[in-house]
């Protein structure tokens, strides 16, 4: 058996190994890459920073716990873009388990921003019906969550006092991972009430908010951790989108190494020995 044979019949627990090690090795060194910045989330970042203080935004947080590693880099980036600029937001949810998660972003914040529930920002929560969710904070928002996610009355909210529908948000910012009926924000939202639309997606929903971008119902799409990467950049910091980025790009590395060392491996593996001429 030669060399190349013996590489094709390697242990697959070493490739797991090798995949591993690449991956963790630029965040313990805490290696960087250059990062580019596209138009379509630069379009995100342009249309908050021109929001004059104190406008209000609205964040719908329409994604689950198993997309948290992609999400929450982008969710924690859009965020301190608002709040450091001393805008007030307004976070909602149509799926359930966007509950704890814009629960837990918000409490990071208010650590990070000495910010005040109820002044700086608050969190309706949760209530079914999707797009019905949205046709109705359009027509009356304190009617349709007469009390937000820490039960208080929507009458008595400070922040919520001069907002009665999308019509008084100045902006939005959608947080999503699938549709989940949320295309009600682009289709109810903003053909109906005029609110303009910021999408923040996972990977492999961005390619399918393109149409909304060129049609320009949405403002710009920051896609997957690729998208928060580059928001973090326009923001001046290294955080762990772009420590992800750095890793996930050295491990693309390792396996396309891999691939090409299998098909060499197998290439050569199948030449036959040349004879040595008889004597």
């Amino acid at each position: 058996m030669n060399i190349w044979e013996r590489i094709l019949q390697i242990d697959r627990r070493y490739i797991f190994l090798l995949i591993g090690i690449s991956g963790a090795i630029p965040i313990i060194m805490s290696f960087s890459l250059p990062t580019f910045v596209t138009p379509e989330v630069r379009g995100v970042y342009n249309a908050i920073d021109a929001l004059p203080e104190g406008a209000m935004v609205l964040v719908s947080f329409d994604y689950e716990p198993s997309a948290m590693p992609e999400m929450d880099p982008m969710a924690k980036a859009i965020l301190r873009h608002i709040f450091g600029r001393g805008l007030k937001v307004v976070g909602v949810t149509l799926i359930p388990y966007g509950t704890g998660i814009g629960e837990e972003l918000f409490v990071a914040m208010e650590r990070e921003f000495n910010l005040k529930q109820g002044v700086d920002y608050d969190f309706l929560g949760y209530k079914p019906g999707y797009q019905a969710v949205v046709l109705g904070l359009g027509q009356d928002l304190k009617g349709s969550f007469p009390k937000n996610f820490y039960e208080q009355d929507t009458r008595t909210v400070p922040i919520l006092k001069d907002i009665n529908s999308l019509r008084d948000f100045d902006y939005m910012m959608w947080l999503h991972d699938d549709a989940y009926g949320g295309y009600g924000w682009i289709i109810y939202g903003r053909q109906n009430y005029g609110i303009d639309i910021g999408s923040g997606c996972t990977a492999i929903l961005a390619t399918g908010m393109y149409p909304f971008l060129q049609a320009e119902q949405v403002t710009g799409i920051v896609g997957g951790l690729k998208g928060a990467a580059e928001y973090e950049k326009l923001m001046g910091y290294t955080g762990s989108a772009r420590l992800g980025m750095v890793a996930q790009s050295s491990i693309h590395v390792m396996i396309i190494g891999l691939i090409l060392l299998g098909n060499i491996a197998f290439i050569l593996s199948k030449r036959k020995p040349k004879k040595e001429p008889s004597g």
